[in-house]
């Protein structure tokens, strides 16, 4: 299968800037048919400039779009057969569920019997039909959520973007509206490209995630590897909690690195980095359920005491802090030892291969 027929959008150097404001640099990115890619990044970012650039709401300063192989980067919105869900769902008070949900193929003309049809459809993948009669104003707001979501397929369209959907709901609702979303894709496949500043509803969605900071793209990659294998230090501190330890590489080869943490007397195992060099000061990146309490004798333990410990029933939360007062955030998970309380000594351990090396521009940054 060619790349034109697996590719659904492409992004050619794109680019948006307000006068001297950049908002979006030079980027480049694929989604393939049927992928659910996730902009994500906190405000300021460039996330819902370049959707809005996708959809054709905004204008780039630069580059090319193209859908299907197609360039739509000059088409107006509504010659590129795209349905958008805003935050703020744009519903039509004075029509019912149905009318509302009708409404974008009533717009392109499409026959009366085509129209009930896909309605039908549309209600029934949104688990809808018992309320197509209804006004949006009798609906709850996740009900009107999957009204604005059911409007957005109706006409099959090539793509659909989400601009935040969920950010007006409430938690229990967005937690349903998340398997929502997640049921409808799945059943449609249809390509979604989405927008959140939360990093649950990105991770729970998305097929890949495209984590972007300060008006530039930072990382693409599939939920478990942007979590496991950060590339840079803002993608290993914007998703999840991590412990970020400054070191110097003591010795490479090519079963792995050893690093001193700086300010300690110790050493740690860490897998294979090519381009590091003996001497490089750079960061270890550990999460904190990677970290375990250490067996007797095991080679390679980090003593540290407890300075604060939470118990979250199978979960423990720990402080730790190392000698030299490097401080560590420790998850353990089903492990209870009477020593893990606030104030003991404890010796801690971490397999080589849960620890992620950034390099020397990390440090700087």
């Amino acid at each position: 299968m060619t790349k034109e027929q697996t590719t659904k959008l492409e992004i050619r150097g794109i680019t948006k800037s307000y006068g001297k404001t950049l908002a979006l640099g030079s980027t480049d990115l694929v989604v393939e048919k049927g992928e659910f890619l996730t902009l994500l990044g906190p405000s300021g970012s460039g996330k819902t400039t370049l959707l809005m650039m996708i959809a054709g709401l905004t204008e780039p300063s630069g580059g090319r779009i193209l859908i299907d192989g197609v360039d739509v980067t000059d088409r107006p919105s509504s010659e590129r057969n795209i349905g958008v869900v805003f935050q703020n769902y744009a519903l039509f008070p004075h029509m019912t569920v149905a009318e509302n949900v009708a409404f974008p193929l009533k717009m392109r003309r499409r026959p009366a019997d085509e129209i009930a049809a896909a309605v039908r459809d549309a209600l029934a993948i949104a688990q809808l039909n018992e309320l197509a009669g209804r006004y949006t104003d009798e609906l709850s707001g996740g009900q009107q959520q999957r009204v604005a979501l059911a409007r957005a397929i109706v006409f099959r369209p090539a793509l659909v973007l989400m601009d935040e959907p969920l950010g007006a709901l409430d938690k229990r609702l967005r937690d349903d509206l998340k398997e929502e979303i997640r049921r409808m894709h799945r059943q449609l496949g249809t390509t979604i490209v989405y927008v959140t500043h939360d990093q649950d509803e990105a991770m729970m969605l998305s097929d890949r995630i495209c984590l972007m900071d300060k008006a530039q793209v930072v990382q693409v990659d599939p939920p478990s590897r942007l979590y496991n294998a950060p590339t840079s230090r803002f993608a290993a501190d914007f998703l999840g909690e991590s412990n970020l330890l400054h070191a110097q590489v003591v010795s490479t080869s090519t079963e792995g690195l050893v690093l001193r943490l700086t300010g300690e007397g110790v050493a740690i195992n860490a897998a294979p980095a090519p381009g590091l060099s003996e001497g490089d000061e750079v960061l270890a990146m550990i999460r904190p359920e990677r970290l375990r309490l250490a067996g007797a004798g095991e080679a390679g333990a980090i003593p540290a005491e407890v300075t604060a410990m939470l118990d979250l029933g199978g979960v423990h939360r720990l402080r730790a802090s190392l000698a030299g007062g490097t401080k560590l955030r420790v998850t353990l998970l089903g492990q209870r030892q009477a020593m893990a309380e606030a104030g003991s000594r404890i010796a801690l351990a971490v397999d080589a291969s849960d620890v992620v090396v950034l390099g020397p521009e990390a440090v700087a940054s």
